[in-house]
């Protein structure tokens, strides 16, 4: 299942993680946190995020679960 097509490519199995990538992830999460490139965004606003890709046909919402198309 790839509801954004265009990423398809960039997935990354994470079961496949070794301890040092995962070590290498979490450096990342962390200079990210701490050089404010981190944002949290609302529940309105990732809806209006999600609807908009759908409408650019971006994002197949009938990919989507069950659970996030009903809160759409």
């Amino acid at each position: 299942m790839h509801p954004v097509k265009s990423l398809k490519n960039s997935h990354r199995d994470l079961s496949q993680l070794t301890y040092k990538s995962l070590g290498l992830i979490a450096s990342h999460y962390i200079s990210q946190i701490q050089s404010g490139e981190v944002r949290r965004i609302t529940v309105q606003r990732l809806k209006e995020i999600l609807n908009k890709a759908i409408s650019n046909d971006r994002l197949d919402k009938n990919e989507l679960d069950e659970k996030i198309k009903n809160k759409l």
